[in-house]
């Protein structure tokens, strides 16, 4: 990572952190739900998932409700690997800026999944596979991952997970859609929203969509949003943060639900036969934040893919004047 990258990151993840709620009180027992013009659940406004928790439980975590001490005493992930390749004393990780764990309704969570219990993601034999397939060569820019071409970060899902930084959310209720704006790639998620009992109509496979084709309804004060046909260029979705591949039939049901006057919580399911051995679910909460979001500037700041071009180029020249 260059050294002006790295300083973004560095400083985006300390603002991050200051701009994350000071506390994360426990939950009212009882909340009532605000309804908008439209007799929709109000979900509209500012959110942000960002905390140090993970969609997999750390290495040696069992539990999935840690107490405070449980909480304090296990080592934050490194969310952003430690490096001194090259000699500059800069080992510092974005787990030094002090992010929290998540706490979903008071509860401290150890991870996103909840089932299966271990909080590893249940990968079959084919899906273990292809997670062992080396990096892709270097020859052209399609070659390269699509975090590495600033295509995607994991907030956009679905799931909808955080990433190292710019993990804030916005969300806007019509009648007939509803829109989730996110910080990171400035993605606009539309979902449509047909009546509770309505058909479940698609988009055609053929015509695949970035972050697929989502259909939404209300279950009482629950959002609840049914997304399939997400284009295969997104099926590997490995990043720093999480190490998801998903085969283009995977379908990801989501529930979006107002627990309180500051939280949403988010549950989701992924059934993909193709790459997991069973259904795999998890949960994570979206917090009320004021902050606005930062301007995503991921294309003008890449230099990480020019530097894995250049370097590939400069592979094959030395290679051509060897064989000489």
């Amino acid at each position: 990572m260059g050294d002006r990258v790295r300083q973004f990151v560095l400083t985006a993840a300390a603002v991050l952190a200051l701009a994350a709620p000071a506390a994360w009180a426990a939950q009212p027992t009882s909340f009532k739900v605000a309804h908008n013009a439209y007799g929709q659940p109000d979900l509209e406004g500012e959110w942000s998932n960002n905390s140090m928790t993970r969609l997999e439980r750390p290495a040696g975590v069992s539990k999935l409700v840690l107490s405070e001490a449980e909480a304090r005493a296990i080592k934050p992930p490194d969310i952003l690997p430690k490096n001194d390749s090259v000699g500059t004393g800069d080992t510092e990780g974005l787990d030094d800026f002090n992010l929290d764990w998540a706490r979903l309704g008071g509860e401290i969570r150890s991870s996103w999944l909840i089932d299966p219990a271990d909080g590893r993601l249940p990968y079959n034999a084919a899906g273990q596979a292809r997670m062992r397939t080396p990096p892709q060569p270097s020859e052209n820019p399609e070659n390269r991952s699509i975090v590495e071409r600033c295509l995607y970060m994991p907030q956009a899902g679905p799931p909808m997970l955080n990433g190292v930084y710019n993990n804030n959310f916005r969300f806007l209720q019509t009648r007939d859609t509803v829109a989730i704006f996110q910080e990171a790639n400035h993605e606009a998620r539309l979902i449509r929203i047909v009546g509770k009992d309505a058909p479940r109509e698609h988009t055609p496979a053929a015509a695949s969509r970035w972050m697929g084709d989502a259909v939404g309804w209300y279950e009482g004060d629950t959002l609840v949003v049914e997304t399939v046909n997400v284009t295969p260029s997104q099926s590997d979705r490995r990043s720093s943060t999480v190490r998801v591949i998903m085969s283009p039939k995977a379908k990801v049901t989501e529930r979006f639900t107002r627990i309180s006057a500051g939280q949403i919580k988010y549950e989701f399911a992924v059934d993909d036969a193709a790459m997991f051995s069973q259904v795999w679910k998890g949960e994570l909460p979206f917090t009320a934040t004021t902050e606005a979001m930062f301007e995503y500037a991921c294309h003008e700041g890449n230099y990480g893919l020019e530097g894995i071009l250049a370097g590939a180029r400069e592979e094959e020249k030395r290679a051509a004047q060897a064989s000489k």
